[in-house]
């Protein structure tokens, strides 16, 4: 097998825009794609060696890994060590937690599906996981796990040669990528039946599946045509693109024309590649890759506020630099089997360090994240990121109404909590305020499910919103002794989503959480505004007419901060945590259309509003910390503490003068 400089040249065009949609440079918005250039990069480049080994009838499964371990493992290796350490020093006990089961998958090369079980609404950020990057990782050993024995056995004893077996099972994986991506898009993401079809590609090429092109023109045509593919993932796909499905035909489409158009011939395009700083860039890929991401996640966790760009920058100059250093001091010695340690011995040495790194893991996680580590007033701040409802692994979620828990003294509830995660968060304390009045609260709270009969959710595991909100609000009409229902949601991110422009705890949340009606159809802002305004005065109004009186909560007021992280960071560098506080003109600008609905809503005898802004808030800034504790878990979620520091505000709902309470 030939070694072509363009190749390399293509390295470089993958792991670039990858750095540079990392480090947040905005025409980059769908650098992310520069992995699944990689993807058919490698399925060409293995094929070929192992199919010329096996038709020379010199192949050896056992060198082909003992090639993968000295081209994967020692540069992982290098970088595992440094975020283990960087770890230690900075994160949390729940971060080193999580950080601790991402090494012991990192080293089992099984990432991607510990990536793809934690995705999800609760998901923590993508800048607080320091190995995220590795899914990529998992993907290709997996893949090669099989691969190169399937190769052998195909050539020596199936029929119909490695295109007949091969072009079927890229079709395959390519219809579970697609499908996936429409039904659940955060897992597929990460699995490897929905990306094998990228390296298959690669191998499909290696294996001259298509005839190569004859005539300079056509090469030309399809190299430039393959890099204008790339170049249009690039600029026009974004993080919200469904993704991979039918949109990573275009770097994996685009990066197989390259490397066809130029297979049996020099092109333009291949030229440019094949330049030295483009071939230098991509031998130093690999390291790169590996080095850029812990890098700007710690670097993120050392500071309050996100990076500027002049300290992104040094970052992103500190990973080439990294990657340089790591290139030839670990990965170039480790390279050939002349090199670093004899076949025996590296196979013993890195199953060692294998399993340190998996006895790390397990004694991170099964140590709580070993918080021992940290300064005590830092592990009590911290602590709040877990402070949430108890009983909610019980009682919240998509459960009859009928079976729905109840909060607060052992009696029969006269009233009933409604909404999403921001209900759940206030659970807890309304259920202790009902106990000193002797009531109790039914509790109906359900995951991104705001309380608005009629209406739904976008995300498919959602859907079930629509079917549960008919529910509630079918239960509530039928139970005459339950007088007061009181509703709570994080309101404006179903008609907005989050606000990227707000802090780093909104740029790493889910956007598709859209309100939708009973066909799950995807609408504008104006139409999703419609459909609520409408659907809450439908349901308010047909719980009035019923007799019940109606507690609406008003927003909480966002951070943009995961609260308990940034101010843990503050106190190690030596700052008052109370001095964290956020603009209050933004809350008034985020929630203008909720506040315009819920204002106008009647008749006032009947609905009593609660507004926590008025509480949290100054009319200059609202606060984030109080009596020296957190007052929220995460950047919108009140803490247990949080919520207490509104139960003055529900105490009067309790009272038998509730409906006469004054009204802000």
């Amino acid at each position: 097998m030939r070694y072509r400089k363009d190749i390399d040249g293509l390295r470089a065009l993958a792991v670039v825009p990858v750095v540079l949609f990392h480090a947040g440079v905005e025409p980059f918005s769908g650098g992310f794609i520069g992995v699944d250039v990689f993807f058919v990069i490698s399925g060409y480049l293995i094929t070929s060696l192992i199919a010329d080994e096996i038709r020379q009838g010199r192949f050896s499964i056992i060198r082909f890994y003992e090639r993968r371990v000295r081209r994967i493992f020692p540069a992982l290796l290098a970088v595992l060590i440094f975020a283990s350490v960087a770890s230690w020093r900075l994160l949390m006990p729940q971060q080193f937690d999580d950080f601790a089961i991402s090494v012991l998958s990192t080293a089992l090369f099984i990432s991607n599906i510990h990536f793809a079980s934690v995705a999800g609404y609760f998901a923590a950020p993508a800048i607080e996981k320091p190995l995220l990057h590795t899914w990529s990782l998992a993907v290709e050993e997996q893949f090669y796990l099989a691969f190169p024995l399937f190769l052998f056995i195909v050539h020596r004893w199936l029929k119909g040669g490695w295109v007949a077996w091969l072009a079927p099972l890229a079709l395959v994986s390519f219809a579970i990528s697609v499908w996936g991506v429409a039904h659940d898009p955060s897992v597929t993401f990460y699995l490897a039946q929905a990306r094998v079809w990228e390296l298959l590609l690669g191998s499909l090429l290696a294996v001259q599946a298509i005839p190569q092109l004859e005539g300079r023109i056509w090469r030309e045509l399809g190299g430039m045509f393959g890099l204008g593919l790339i170049a249009w993932g690039l600029f026009t796909l974004t993080a919200q693109s469904p993704f991979p499905g039918a949109n990573a035909l275009l770097p994996a489409g685009g990066a197989a024309l390259v490397i066809y158009s130029a297979s049996s011939g020099e092109t333009t395009i291949s030229k440019m590649l094949a330049t030295r700083p483009l071939v230098f860039v991509g031998l130093i890929s690999y390291s790169l890759y590996l080095w850029h991401w812990p890098l700007l996640v710690f670097a993120n966790f050392m500071q309050v506020d996100p990076l500027t760009w002049t300290q992104t920058a040094a970052v992103v100059a500190l990973s080439f630099v990294m990657a340089i250093l790591s290139w030839r001091f670990v990965e170039l010695p480790f390279r050939k089997p002349a090199g670093v340690f004899r076949q025996k011995s590296l196979f013993a040495i890195t199953a060692f360090a294998m399993s340190c790194l998996v006895a790390f893991g397990m004694l991170g996680h099964l140590a709580y994240g070993l918080p021992g580590r940290l300064p005590p007033q830092v592990l009590q701040i911290a602590a709040f990121a877990g402070s949430q409802n108890p009983r909610q692994k019980d009682c919240f979620g998509f459960i009859s109404p009928k079976n729905a828990c109840i909060y607060g003294a052992n009696v029969s509830p006269e009233y009933a909590v409604w909404g999403d995660s921001h209900a759940d968060a206030l659970i807890e304390m309304i259920g202790q305020v009902a106990g000193r009045h002797a009531q109790s609260v039914k509790y109906l709270g359900a995951t991104a499910c705001p309380p608005v009969a009629g209406t739904g959710i976008v995300l498919p595991a959602f859907r079930v919103c629509f079917t549960h909100n008919e529910r509630i609000l079918d239960y509530l009409l039928s139970e005459p002794h339950l007088h007061t229902i009181i509703m709570a949601s994080r309101w404006s991110l179903y008609l907005e989503g989050p606000n990227r422009d707000f802090g780093p705890a909104e740029r790493n949340e889910m956007t598709n959480v859209w309100i939708t009606d009973e066909t799950g159809s995807v609408m504008n802002l104006r139409e999703r505004e419609e459909l609520f305004s409408i659907q809450m005065r439908i349901t308010v109004k047909g719980l009035t007419d019923a007799g019940k009186t109606i507690v609406l909560v008003y927003p909480i007021p966002e951070t943009g901060y995961v609260i308990p992280g940034t101010l843990s960071k503050m106190v190690t560098v030596g700052r008052n945590p109370s001095e964290f506080i956020r603009p209050e003109n933004y809350y008034f600008r985020r929630h203008k259309f909720v506040f315009s609905v819920f204002d106008k809503l009647g008749p006032a005898d009947k609905i009593i509003r609660i507004r926590p802004d008025q509480r949290l808030c100054d009319g200059v800034n609202c606060i984030v910390y109080a009596n020296g504790q957190p007052l929220y878990r995460d950047g919108d979620h009140l803490s247990l503490a949080g919520a207490d520091y509104l139960s003055d505000m529900f105490d009067p709902l309790f009272k038998p003068q509730a409906p006469q309470v004054a009204r802000p």
